[in-house]
């Protein structure tokens, strides 16, 4: 089980009826395709954390994995995400299925999928490794089931969705 937190500025009875979305959504063959021209040389896994980290990109969603929701908390609501099928994989050729030739150091991303392959997962995260980042960035949308609960950003307790 993965949990997550996201500061949000929109009020629960939004997030509750979509979910959350990039602002530049993707298809997820096109998201797919992106993940995987960054596991081929030149470029690197490392490349897109990179990218993703330092600017802001609207094609993603940014979570945290503590409640500070990486200095975001305070934008009014901060909400809990939890995923019971979403876990680590490998840079594989296995799970990514392309041919691919991903060299994993200390600062490679973690991926996360809700499938054992990427071809066949409809959930996409990575968590910026090293001393980049705590933050998870989810490539594909969030939807609203995984978000179970919401508290204001000064509020003690969590409130079920």
């Amino acid at each position: 089980m993965i949990t997550v937190y996201r500061g949000d500025s929109r009020a629960p009875e939004v997030i509750k009826s979509s979910g959350f979305a990039a602002q530049n959504p993707r298809s997820l063959d096109e998201i797919r395709a992106d993940l995987l021209s960054y596991c081929k040389p030149p470029k690197s896994p490392l490349d897109l954390s990179r990218l993703i980290i330092s600017s802001p990109q609207k094609e993603y969603i940014s979570t945290d994995p503590s409640e500070d929701c990486g200095g975001y908390s305070g934008k009014g609501y901060i909400y809990k995400i939890v995923f019971d099928d979403l876990e680590e994989r490998q840079w594989t050729r296995e799970v990514l299925g392309e041919n691919t030739e991903v060299k994993v150091n200390n600062f490679t991303p973690k991926l996360y999928l809700n499938a054992e392959r990427l071809s066949d997962a409809s959930l996409i995260a990575l968590q910026h490794y090293g001393t980049i980042s705590r933050e998870v960035t989810f490539l594909t949308a969030i939807p609203k089931q995984n978000i179970t609960q919401y508290k204001r950003s000064a509020e003690k307790g969590f409130h079920d969705m």
